[in-house]
């Protein structure tokens, strides 16, 4: 599936960095030319710190300068990236907008300004909010991110009673992230290319339907309500689904579930689907000054009947306005919905492997362009994670500039003389695996995030001295 496939280009004077951020306007061709250096460094040595990434003083200094400038912020950082990742979108004819949330904390930097609250008033921790929406394919690889936002929670905000917070009109709460994504996504979604925004329960608010119903977004949720359906079936929407028979049988993977101790299993669990009429729920004048329209929505039930003894049985209701009218589309949503752990993956990889909540800078204006700079490269491991299970006999060229391959090869391998071909992406994967600690047994799977970016980080490391004792080789590929 090569169309699913970036690759880097073969030109001496140009890189991956150089591409993604191509067009990038800070307001100073000096900041531009910072900024994508700036990228290239930090990319090769993601888990160390600024300094670490950028060897010299001089560069870490203009690093600092970099995110103090109040010309540069994160959209600005961004606005390319999101151009290429819309650019990948379009050789798509469909793709699944991923939009979910984290909290960045920073509690452990006490004199860090501008930060807000992230949990409870007990809990006491300090921090940044962060939604980001991310494109994925429906076989599972990230194209990258096409939409994100950081703020930090109003103290007043915090004080508020349950009552007042309800009361609010729905542009004024938090959960107002999840409208406000879907419509800056599909106001720029391509004529030709079915974008669908996948979100987990948290998302299940009826405001978000009646906009998608209104622009004619597409969504497909996992609803967190039991809300009442109406005629020609007057029920709520569980028992509804309860009452078809099931229409497929399908096995998912389960992940581990760390608080309750359950382990990642696979389930095998029944497929129940039909269209109903969501009646609209009532507001308060002061919430919601026009009442919200009924509405017609497809919802799938994804039920594990027969559990296992001790584990929590799997249960999902969906909420599509993309037709299903025959199993195949259900099972289609159900595949959908699944990939919405990539973005899981990808917050993982910000945080661990790009260890962006120990990025010690002053304060939250300096925060938001380092986090968009780490969000790209953090995309770009993830990237690089799934695309070796898509096609693993693609040429590793895709990837890696042609030092980094050769290099990789010769430390892989322990020989002196050069392949006779170029390895594959598949091969080239698994030996950045290998030196981030992974075995590569039988039945050890495709090798994850974690094992990728510490390999990653230490072929950068060996890549400097194997350029020291191959002189001939340019620093950008050329022979």
């Amino acid at each position: 599936m090569t169309s699913s496939i970036i690759p880097l280009s073969v030109d001496e004077t140009v890189n991956w960095s150089n591409e993604e951020l191509a067009g990038i306007h800070l307001g100073d061709k000096r900041l531009n030319k910072r900024a994508v250096e700036l990228l290239e460094k930090l990319s090769k040595h993601p888990v160390g710190s600024i300094p670490h990434g950028c060897d010299e003083w001089a560069d870490t200094k203009a690093a600092y300068a970099l995110f103090k400038n109040e010309k540069v912020t994160s959209e600005k950082m961004l606005k390319p990236h999101h151009e290429r990742t819309w650019e990948r979108v379009r050789k798509h004819k469909c793709v699944l907008a991923v939009q979910d949330t984290s909290f960045l904390n920073y509690s452990h930097y006490e004199k860090m300004e501008e930060l807000g609250s992230i949990g409870t008033k007990e809990q006491n921790l300090r921090g940044i909010v962060m939604h980001n929406t991310m494109a994925v394919t429906p076989d599972g690889v990230s194209l990258g991110n096409l939409h994100q936002m950081l703020w930090v929670r109003d103290e007043e905000e915090q004080n508020m009673t349950a009552r007042e917070k309800k009361n609010r009109p729905i542009e004024e709460k938090e959960s107002h992230k999840w409208i406000e994504s879907l419509k800056t996504i599909h106001e720029k979604t391509p004529d030709d290319t079915l974008v669908v925004s996948v979100c987990d329960a948290e998302s299940d608010i009826y405001e978000l339907l009646v906009e998608a119903d209104k622009s004619g977004a597409n969504y497909l949720i996992r609803a967190a309500q039991d809300r009442c359906i109406l005629e020609p079936e007057v029920d709520k929407v569980k028992n509804s689904l309860s009452t078809c028979k099931p229409k497929a049988d399908l096995k998912i993977e389960v992940s581990a579930k760390k608080g309750k101790k359950e382990p990642a299993r696979e389930a095998q669990v029944s497929v129940r689907y039909r269209k109903i009429k969501l009646k609209a729920p009532d507001r308060t004048k002061k919430s919601c000054p026009t009442p919200l329209p009924n509405l017609e929505v497809y919802a799938i039930l994804v039920r594990e009947d027969n559990p296992p003894a001790e584990v929590t049985p799997v249960e999902w209701i969906l909420l599509t306005n993309v037709a299903v009218k025959c199993v195949k589309n259900a099972l289609e949503r159900i595949e959908w919905y699944c990939q919405r752990w990539q973005i899981e993956i990808f917050f993982k990889v910000l945080k661990s492997g790009c260890r962006i909540e120990h990025r010690r800078l002053k304060n939250f204006t300096r925060l938001q362009p380092c986090i968009a700079l780490f969000s790209i490269i953090a995309w770009r491991i993830h990237w690089l994670t799934n695309v070796q299970r898509i096609n693993s006999a693609l040429p590793c060229t895709i990837a890696l500039a042609e030092h980094e391959w050769r290099g990789l090869y010769a430390l892989a391998t322990r020989l002196a003389t050069e392949p006779s071909e170029i390895p594959t992406i598949g091969q080239a994967v698994i030996w950045i695996a290998q030196l981030g600690g992974f075995l590569n047994r039988k039945g050890d799977g495709h090798p994850g995030v974690t094992v990728i970016w510490r390999g990653w980080q230490r072929l950068q490391d060996s890549l400097s001295m194997w350029l020291v004792f191959n002189p001939q080789k340019k620093l950008m590929g050329k022979t």
